[in-house]
């Protein structure tokens, strides 16, 4: 008979692989969602009217995934081969997009909670007035 610590790996266990596939099924229902969007967009009809590729990372889940998206003549599935992520050029972008919102979110920070400097002719002000 298991103990009990044995039996809550189990249900651990058990409730990590439902997640699992419960994200690989939403995954999945996503990228038949995006397909037929796609489809019925009237720059696909207009400009491509061809196969549709969606590209997945390589990350090793997204195998799964591609197996549960129902078969379409028009529609095709590709990974990435392994990279470094410094070679990634829209890791870059990501960082340039967190960078312009964590300035952002530092200002609107300080105008909400304004501290106070000293200028250089005396009177205090705050450091979002400062910034412009």
């Amino acid at each position: 008979m298991p103990s009990q610590r044995q039996q809550q790996r189990g249900e651990q266990g058990e409730e990590e692989g439902f997640r699992r596939s419960s994200n690989l099924s939403q995954r999945a229902m996503f990228i038949e969602e995006l397909f037929k969007v796609i489809k019925e967009s009237n720059v696909y009809k207009n400009e491509y009217s061809e196969i549709v590729v969606i590209i997945f990372d390589n990350e090793p889940s997204y195998s799964q995934t591609e197996v549960l998206v129902p078969v379409h003549d028009d529609l095709g599935l590709r990974r990435l081969g392994p990279y470094r992520l410094m070679c990634n050029p829209i890791e870059n972008g990501f960082r340039s997009v967190t960078a312009h919102i964590m300035q952002y979110l530092s200002l609107m920070r300080d105008m909400n909670q304004p501290r106070t400097q000293l200028t250089s002719t005396g009177p205090w002000i705050s450091e979002a007035e400062a910034h412009v």
